[in-house]
């Protein structure tokens, strides 16, 4: 499953804080060079006496100048909270399975057998995981196999309700399925696997791309159609 979890990616929060940290780092540095800075040249007594008693040191003074650094780092702390980039939260999808698969080509004969089963509405209410097959996916049934599945409808939606498990899966969650069965709306179960990298389904059925992301749950991508027991 594209190295079973090529799937996790770094959080757009934390991409979102590195510049905070840089910075506070900067402003760090900067109070302990000035501190370093006014030892040197002003003498520690002078500067314990700013910093560490409540009176205000005459102009000029080491506690003079501690206090003229405090106050530029508070007055940067407030610029840096006013500037510093904020974590974007991630965009959330708007358009709902049915319209992620109708909006690509590879789908098209799933969506075709979706709408003709009447489950358009049932997959746009409540989160789902699906496993979709690909049009190559159903090219590889036998013909008449796919005819007789269309003609039924029944047997159509029993098909289909098999690809469809209840509640968002994402990649890094199936691959923590391995040897775990998961009930489907069918009412049956498939079987996870893992091996080599890749997620199968029953123990051949691979899953080619995942986390294909709708408003309404995850779709991951199979390189064939998943037949439930008869």
């Amino acid at each position: 499953m594209e190295a079973a979890t090529a799937a996790v990616r770094r959080p757009a929060w934390l991409t979102g804080l590195i510049p905070v940290v840089v910075l506070a780092a900067a402003i760090g540095l900067f109070w302990l060079v000035a501190i370093l800075w006014t030892l040197v040249y002003n003498g520690i007594g002078a500067l314990s006496l700013a910093v560490f008693t409540q009176s205000t040191p005459p102009p000029g003074s080491a506690g003079g100048l501690a206090n003229a650094i405090f106050g530029s780092i508070v007055m940067t702390v407030a610029a840096t909270a006013v500037v510093a980039p904020v974590a974007a939260a991630p965009a959330q999808p708007k358009q709902d399975l049915v319209q992620v698969a109708a909006g690509s080509p590879q789908f098209s004969t799933l969506v075709t057998l979706i709408k003709k089963a009447g489950l358009v509405g049932a997959l746009k209410k409540g989160n789902y995981t699906v496993f979709a097959p690909t049009n190559t996916a159903f090219k590889k049934l036998p013909k008449s196999t796919l005819a007789a599945v269309g003609e039924d409808r029944a047997l159509l939606k029993k098909v289909l309700t098999y690809h469809v498990v209840k509640g968002k899966v994402p990649a890094a969650k199936v691959v923590t399925l391995n040897g775990k069965s998961v009930k489907t709306l069918s009412g049956q179960t498939v079987k996870v696997s893992v091996r080599g990298g890749n997620v199968f389904l029953n123990g051949s059925t691979r899953v080619t791309k995942t986390d294909v992301l709708a408003s309404n749950g995850v779709i991951h991508v199979v390189n064939k159609v998943l037949i439930p027991k008869s």
